[in-house]
């Protein structure tokens, strides 16, 4: 590894078959964060069958927003990389759990895409370094914490408010509903690099 990639910040994100869910948020991140080389974005799943593309609906959906990354085959999560991640974002709150269960020592690193999507805006940026001062990853880390303060003052009207429904199998307009809960999340996590 080099020291470059020793340096980045390594965020995570996780579903269950990681083809349909995970694949769209890092998609997502990684075309909100071009050009950004200090942020490493990977997915994987929790019951992944390793090798599959991304679900066709979501890759048409992707498609059409010039996001889908050619080439994506499923991973499935495993401890070492869980625990080289500094940020795990889940599409559920059973994602957060399965995580936290493999990899106790995630806890604090394990959110929600739809939580970050509540606690970011929350975040006081004035007590983080400025975006023209820092690098983003730098800038992300420094959200850490405060991400974490703000958890339990920012709690969903109703646990389910925190996951992004699983789409695979249905329709086009479930894949849509699906991308429509994730963006507020990834812009709320843009906001703060």
């Amino acid at each position: 590894m080099t020291q470059h990639e020793q340096n980045q910040f390594r965020i995570l994100t996780v579903s269950t078959a990681n083809v349909c869910r995970s694949p769209a948020m890092e998609m997502l991140l990684r075309w909100g964060l071009r050009g950004v080389t200090d942020i490493a974005i990977a997915s994987v799943g929790t019951a992944a069958d390793i090798g599959k593309p991304v679900d066709p609906i979501m890759a048409g959906l992707l498609d059409q927003g010039g996001l889908l990354i050619e080439g994506f085959h499923s991973r499935q999560v495993h401890v070492r990389i869980l625990e080289r991640a500094d940020l795990i974002l889940c599409a559920t709150r059973r994602h957060r759990t399965d995580v936290m269960t493999m990899s106790p020592s995630s806890v604090r690193r394990t959110f929600t895409l739809r939580e970050i999507a509540r606690l970011a805006p929350a975040v006081d940026q004035q007590s983080m370094p400025r975006p023209d001062v820092v690098t983003p990853s730098e800038r992300i880390r420094s959200a850490m914490p405060l991400l974490r303060l703000e958890r339990g003052a920012h709690v969903a009207k109703r646990p389910e408010d925190d996951d992004v429904e699983d789409p695979t199998g249905r329709s086009l307009e479930h894949h849509q509903k699906a991308l429509d809960q994730m963006l507020p999340g990834v812009e709320a996590l843009l906001a703060l690099t």
